[in-house]
């Protein structure tokens, strides 16, 4: 496990500069990045086991690096990391690695790396698969619906119950407070809090990116 952000994010970019010298992977690695392709590919299953939860904490990580920086960093988890470092990781070491990752999205990006993505994307059928999944879940709305939610959609990230008690007695929300009363049972209620954009902001690099 690595014992702390920089330590991790020195793994990847000492990655990157073995798969530039090599112009390309190991076959260990390549069996690695089509590992991880494949879980991204795949719906979230269940964590039963001990060896099932390690896998479904990899594939939390894989997605949200895939939704904040992109396939390049995944390929670079794969390679510098991989499942049992991940696993083992504590969740504010996973928030920071991410943050720092997409900062440095540049620096850890080449044109090798978007090669890998494109030859690992489509042996598993990632980017199909992805749209497919992702048009499953969203709710089929009108056009006047979809005018309003267009509006409110966004990344999304974790907040504490501490953050939101922060904000609720802060001097950063910018509009009415809404409750949604969900007509689905077996979905909750929920609260709605416009904040200002810099407080957004200041969240964003201090929370795990969900989607």
């Amino acid at each position: 496990m690595p014992a702390s952000v920089e330590t991790a994010v020195d793994k990847l970019h000492r990655s990157l500069e073995a798969i530039r010298f090599r112009d390309g992977v190991k076959p260990q690695e390549a069996t690695r990045i089509q590992e991880a392709f494949i879980l991204l590919s795949e719906p979230q299953g269940t964590a039963e086991t001990k060896t099932q939860e390690r896998r479904e904490c990899y594939r939390e990580l894989l997605k949200t690096l895939h939704r904040a920086v992109g396939l390049q960093a995944v390929v670079l988890c794969a390679v510098g990391l991989g499942q049992s470092a991940v696993a083992n990781m504590r969740e504010r070491l996973k928030i920071d690695f991410v943050s720092a990752v997409k900062a440095q999205k540049e620096a850890l990006s080449c044109a090798i790396l978007e090669k890998l993505v494109e030859e690992y994307a489509a042996k598993v059928s990632l980017s199909q698969n992805a749209q497919q999944s992702e048009f499953d879940q969203q709710p089929q709305w009108t056009e006047g619906q979809r005018q309003v939610t267009d509006s409110l959609t966004g990344d999304v990230y974790r907040l504490t119950i501490q953050d939101a008690q922060a904000i609720t007695v802060s001097d950063q929300i910018r509009g009415t407070i809404l409750l949604t009363n969900t007509y689905n049972a077996h979905s909750s209620p929920f609260i709605t809090i416009p904040i200002s954009r810099e407080l957004s902001d200041q969240l964003a690099t201090q929370r795990l990116q969900m989607m």
